[in-house]
């Protein structure tokens, strides 16, 4: 029996020591939720071309593990999304179609979801066939864009999940200098709100 306790004890001694000694990653979400407002803004502002990606801040912090913090480096930062053309592919065509998305949000006929997707408004105004094609697509590459943020952070080791990152998207998304008022959202709860127009 002691030299079971023994050898329980030297386990768990050892997975201690690598628990320490492991590279571990966090996303800060609130600074990739202010990343994702600046392409959102891009977009919005047709300057997508344009995009100034070292503004971007750092949101993927590397811990240091026990060894490098001991003098041989600490672990480097990495910035949050790194530009890939996949991701300015996505966002060349989301730019193409945001004038189309803003005259829905206006309409009353879609707005921004609590899980990142451009959604139809409950009771709202009804939808063309080509208005409701223009919708999946763009949903469809928001979907691709968060598959690829989601690819980035996998590469990094961190436990960002597609929820977790949509999430953070529709926060961005939420922003008074994106979402205008009159144009409807869904709040955390699910629950479909309109922006107040603010009287002068």
């Amino acid at each position: 029996m002691k030299k079971i306790l023994g050898l329980a004890v030297v386990g768990l001694f050892v997975g201690a020591c690598a628990a320490v000694q492991r590279h571990e990653i966090v996303v800060r979400f609130e600074d990739l939720r202010q990343d994702l407002f600046m392409m959102e803004l891009a977009v919005e502002n047709k300057q997508w071309a344009q995009f100034d990606w070292s503004s971007m801040t750092v949101t993927i912090s590397a811990l240091r593990d026990e060894s490098r913090a001991q003098g041989r480096g600490g672990s480097p930062d990495m910035r949050s999304i790194r530009p890939t053309p996949e991701i300015n592919a996505i966002m060349a065509r989301r730019q193409s179609r945001s004038d189309t998305c803003a005259a829905l949000r206006r309409a009353g006929k879609v707005g921004e979801g609590r899980e990142g997707l451009l959604l139809r408004v409950p009771d709202g105004p009804a939808m063309t066939e080509e208005e409701a094609k223009d919708l999946a697509e763009e949903n469809a590459d928001r979907r691709a864009l968060f598959a690829e943020f989601k690819k980035q952070f996998d590469s990094a080791e961190q436990s960002a999940t597609l929820a977790e990152i949509a999430h953070t998207f529709a926060q961005a998304r939420r922003d008074p200098r994106i979402q205008k008022p009159g144009e409807w959202f869904q709040n955390d709860a699910g629950e479909w709100k309109r922006v107040v127009v603010e009287e002068r």
